[in-house]
């Protein structure tokens, strides 16, 4: 009888595993964790070329929330102040409604105020601008405008 030989594995070859790690989201635990599966995962998410275009891939956004008016409704918005680099996928604006229907169905002005920023997500808390003792808090990622 003759041996079977063992076919590679897509995930052998360090160049495919590279391109797939490179995927992984900009949390900062993302890396280390990945770096904890095996040796080899190490060896390549620690690799310097990896890192520059880990670095590249995931570009971090600098930009300002201001206010705006459209079609008679007031906006939070968000700009970029520096050029998304070459071939990345950004919008140059991301707007969070400044108006929310209440539980009546009519439209209560809230305030949007901005209460911190981590991984790329933006906590905001609403402010009713009438004597209603109902806030709400919202997480927002601008990036992906959810």
């Amino acid at each position: 009888m003759g041996r079977h030989s063992r076919r590679a594995s897509p995930l052998d070859v360090d160049d495919l595993l590279a391109e797939i790690l490179l995927c992984l989201p900009t949390l900062p635990t993302s890396l280390p964790c990945a770096s904890l599966v095996c040796a080899r995962w190490r060896r390549l998410v620690t690799d310097p070329i990896f890192l520059r275009r880990f670095r590249a891939c995931h570009w971090e956004p600098v930009g300002v929330f201001h206010t705006i008016f459209q079609s008679g409704r007031e906006h939070l918005s968000f700009s970029f102040i520096s050029d998304p680099p070459p071939g990345s996928i950004l919008h140059d604006r991301f707007s969070v409604p400044a108006r929310c229907q209440d539980a009546g169905g009519g439209d209560d002005v809230y305030t949007w105020n901005v209460r911190g920023c981590r991984h790329g997500r933006v906590l905001l808390i609403n402010m009713p601008c009438y004597d209603r003792k109902v806030h709400q808090f919202l997480v927002w990622n601008p990036l992906a405008c959810e």
